[in-house]
Order: structure tokens, then sequence, then C-alpha cells
């Protein structure tokens, strides 16, 4: 039993599995077989039970030892790294290129028997050749290939900074602090229940006026809010549009000129629902977001009815925002099911959708673009100057679920189903 436990624990180190940690209590914490099986079984280790764990260790150290460079290299602050090959054989030449991520090429090639010997790698009795750069590198991400005895083996090299940007050339040494904390817990009295992006642009000119230079928050990306339900911004329903329950409804343009929105924020049911939300404990993410949705609707009827001046804003909008469409048939098809993506027909989850699979009522589209307008004007009227804060960084890219089909219409579903990129 000890020699499974202990060959278990080789094959995760081999995969880079961390097998113990201590807890924010100081408590040492050891992750059980089951627990090490399921994380292995997710890096695609031939893992099933305890008994798959020696053949699975076997082939492990067999593919370690055919790897000639390891994956990912990184490189701090430009310099050079000294990279470890295991070339096959022990001589011959070695020629190499590192792609910039500019496109620039450097080149080189090599003798492997000039280069410093490294001791074998453990479980292997081959010893390697140590590679180091000819030349520092400019941040960012290269990709390096080397090739020797015929076989070609690529690396990604991260070129990173160890100190992160301090302002523009010759205010580095001005002291730099600012704030963090979740927006949806920036309440206000003027907020309905958690905070949106108007209480975000307070705080960031609240923040610059006492001298502050940033203000941080969790993730704003597209959660789901309704069914499924999953409100977490580290499972977004994408990381290229913006989650609408931040949205300010009352500084979106149209409603100004919407009778029924302005109606419906000043109804004595709806200000008892805000003040509900208001006093709650914790954040009620669904209520929030179905009262949004309300107010929502009512703007996008208006601005369908009459687009005016905003209607070439948006038409721009839809045509400068690739995969807008099939983000948004997503998030329809969505609303009309009511269960996760996971759970639904196959057609579907490979992203096959057509216009007969969501409805047509509202504007899924309307209230993404409310979205982003609403996070735009934020972020415009935070200035990047000397006292203001900086802007933070914007969502990583990543392809949403969903493919429109034949669905070239704008997605007219719920208003509450997503938000829109910067």
């Amino acid at each position: 039993m000890a020699n499974e436990r202990e060959d278990l624990a080789t094959l995760a180190r081999l995969y880079g599995v961390q097998t113990s940690y201590h807890d924010a209590m100081g408590r040492y914490v050891e992750a059980g077989p089951e627990s090490l099986l399921a994380v292995l079984r997710s890096l695609q280790a031939p893992v099933e039970g305890m008994a798959d764990v020696p053949e699975a260790l076997r082939e492990r150290w067999e593919e370690l030892d055919r790897r000639v460079i390891e994956p990912v290299t990184v490189a701090w602050d430009g310099h050079a790294p000294s990279i470890e090959l295991r070339p096959a054989g022990g001589g011959g030449s070695l020629a190499y290129h590192l792609d910039l991520e500019s496109g620039e090429r450097r080149a080189q090639m090599v003798d492997l028997q000039s280069l410093p010997e490294v001791a074998p790698r453990e479980g292997s009795s081959r010893p390697g050749r140590r590679l180091t750069l000819a030349e520092p590198l400019p941040p960012g991400y290269h990709r390096l290939t080397v090739e020797t005895g015929g076989r070609a083996s690529e690396s990604l090299i991260l070129s990173a900074p160890t100190r992160c940007f301090a302002g523009p050339p010759g205010e580095e040494t001005r002291p730099l602090w600012g704030l963090f904390l979740p927006l949806y817990a920036l309440r206000t009295s003027r907020s309905w229940g958690a905070g949106d992006f108007s209480d975000l642009e307070t705080l960031a000119e609240w923040t610059s006026g006492l001298g502050g230079g940033l203000v941080a928050t969790l993730p704003l990306l597209a959660t789901f809010l309704d069914e499924p339900f999953e409100p977490s911004p580290y499972a977004p329903a994408s990381r290229l549009f913006w989650n609408e329950l931040y949205v300010d409804p009352r500084r979106l343009p149209e409603m100004e000129e919407c009778l029924p929105a302005r109606r419906l924020i000043e109804s004595p049911d709806f200000l008892r629902e805000v003040e509900v939300l208001r006093a709650a404990p914790k954040v009620d993410y669904a209520r929030l977001a179905s009262l949004k949705r309300r107010v929502m609707e009512e703007l996008a009827q208006r601005f369908f009815a009459h687009p005016g001046d905003r209607q070439g804003d948006f038409e721009r909008f839809v045509t400068g925002k690739p995969g807008l469409e099939d983000y948004a048939a997503f998030r329809a098809v969505g609303d009309r099911r009511g269960e996760s993506w996971q759970s639904w027909p196959q057609r579907l989850r490979e992203g096959l959708l057509a216009s007969a699979d969501y409805d047509e009522e509202g504007s899924t589209w309307t209230c993404r673009w409310g979205s982003t307008a609403a996070a735009t004007t934020s972020g415009a009227t935070v200035t990047c100057s000397r006292k203001g804060p900086r802007p933070a960084r914007r969502p990583t890219p990543s392809s949403p679920r969903g493919r429109s089909g034949d669905s070239r219409r704008s997605s007219r579903s719920a208003c509450a189903s997503a938000a829109m990129t910067i």
C-alpha cells in the first residue's frame, strides 16, 4: 500500500501536480488518492484507479526521457535563459531559431559537444546539454524551435518583468497605492443591492483625489444569473463579454426618453424590491439580475422602436464585435432551454445553432451594448493622468461557446443574458 501511494505521488509530481499544502490556518494538508487520480485524469494521464498507476508511471518516465526540451521556459527581465536540452545522441550539430512575438526571427547553429553538460534527468542515465541564448529577449511570448538528429522540438518562452509597471518614464519612483474590492461589494446609497459601473467610477474618482494610482476589482465577465445559476467571476459564460449585472440602467441615454422604464423604477413595488436587496446581508444575484432585466427590456424596446441617432452606433458596434452573433445566439438558446449548455443535445453543444433554437423577444444585443457603453463611460472618466488611477487589464480573450449557424439576425432574447466586450 505504501509503495502504491509513493508511486502515485511520484506520478503526480512528474505531471507537475502539487500533492500537499499548508492551509490558511497553517495546517499541513495532503491530497488523497482519489483527488490525485482525478487531477491526473484531467491532465490526460492513463489512470482510472490505483492499479493503473505503475504502468502510467512507466509511460511517463519514457515520455519525459524522449523530451528534448521543456515545453515552457521563463526568461525574467529579458535575460537569456539557460535551456536544458536532452538530445537522443551525444554529439552532432544543433540548429535553433527563435521566433519573437514581434515577428523577428533569430537563428543559429551550434556544436552540441561545445555546450556545457548537465546531469541526467531523474529516471534517466543520459546527460543533457545547456543552451544559453545569445541575446536578451524583449517582453512577450516567443517560440524556440531546436533541431537535432533530424528531430524538431519546441518551447514557448515567456519573457516577463520581475516588477510591475510603475508609471511613465520619469515617474517610476512615485509611490503607488490603490484600492481593491469586489465590485459587487461596493454598495452605496444609490445602488440596487450590489455595486455597479457608476459606483466604480465614483470610487476611482475618490481614490484619485486622495492621490491613489489604481483601483482593482474581480473579473467583470459575463456569468450565468438565471438557469443555470453560476455567478462566480471565475466561472464565466464567456471571457469576451461584460457582465450586465453591473450596468447602471439610469446612465443609459434611452432612460431619459423611455417613460415606461422611468415609471417602472419609480413605482412603489420596484422601490420596495430595491430596499429588500439593499438590506440583504449577501448579494442576491438572481433577484438583482431579474430586477435589472425588467428595466433593460423596457429600454431595449424603446431603442428598437425609436433607434434615432444611436442606430448607426449600434450597427457599427455589431460589425466591430467578432463573435457577437454567436454569443447572442448561445445565450438566447440558454434562455429558452433553462439548463446548462453541458446538458444540451450534441448539435447544440457543438455550436450548430439555428434561429429556431431560440426566441426573438427583447434584445440581448441592446443590453450588451448598454453594458459596454456603461463600462466605457466609467473607464473614460477615470483618466490615466499623473494622479488618476490606471485602467485595469481587460478580460482575457477566449471563444464563447456557441455558434449561430443561420442566425445572422440579432438574437432577441432576455436582456439580462449577457454583457458586451469593449
